[in-house]
């Protein structure tokens, strides 16, 4: 598909106008009006003159390194998170003996009608614990990726926040399913207290659902804007 150039950055604009190697070009002239017009070079100027290429390379130098620190932070921020999880879940796995003879005992402490969703984890915890691990390790190698400017990795880590969006949504609904069965735990905590930490951890899941998918649909957009992609190329 043809690129707008209309719709691109001055940034970019004088990247794709300096990467022209015939300045003569169809696109090299539409590139020169659309570079004017954004930063108001009149004709009589030629945007060849050191004048003009010494701007040009302020401009790019500027946006280049902004572009690289947001990348690097938010490689690096993703790189300790998944390291941590990765250390959680590592955690995990090696306690699955141990918690697996603890089971009957929990079993003992819920009600008959416990929901099916409950059950499942309660069932099904060392193979969520690998699937959390397997996933934690494939995401860690990605951040790297993205670190060493792989489009291959970005374009896995995008695919990675619309899960973790999906998973945000999701989150409520599972608190919603799941505390009413830990709320029927037979233990000696008055009624109204368990409903008061049931509205709180409902509320809380909420808040903590909008916040996550306002920052990770961020970091989409800003990961799929054509500015960030450009130093991935």
């Amino acid at each position: 598909m043809e690129e707008k150039y209309s719709e691109l950055s001055t940034y970019l604009l004088i990247k794709r106008y300096q990467a022209e190697q015939d300045k003569n070009s169809t696109k090299a002239i539409e590139l020169d009006k659309l570079i004017r017009e954004d930063l108001k070079i009149p004709e009589s100027m030629d945007l060849l003159s050191n004048d003009i290429q010494e701007k040009f390379n302020k401009i790019v130098g500027t946006e280049k390194r902004k572009n690289e620190k947001f990348i690097n932070i938010t490689a690096w921020i993703f790189i300790i998170i998944l390291g941590a999880s990765l250390l959680g879940s590592g955690c995990g796995l090696m306690s699955m003996n141990s918690t697996s003879r603890l089971l009957p005992k929990i079993d003992s402490l819920y009600s008959e009608n416990i929901s099916p969703i409950f059950r499942f984890f309660i069932e099904h915890q060392m193979l969520i614990t690998v699937i959390s691990f397997v996933i934690s390790l494939v995401m860690f190698f990605i951040a790297i990726g993205i670190l060493y400017r792989s489009d291959f990795a970005r374009k896995i880590g995008i695919a990675f926040l619309i899960y973790e969006i999906v998973k945000a949504f999701a989150s409520p609904l599972l608190v919603k399913y799941v505390y009413p069965s830990i709320r029927d735990f037979n233990y000696q905590i008055p009624q109204s207290m368990r409903d008061s930490m049931y509205n709180t951890s409902i509320v809380m899941s909420l808040f903590l659902s909008i916040i996550f998918i306002l920052i990770y649909g961020w970091l989409i957009y800003k990961f799929t804007s054509s500015e960030i992609t450009e130093e991935f190329k």
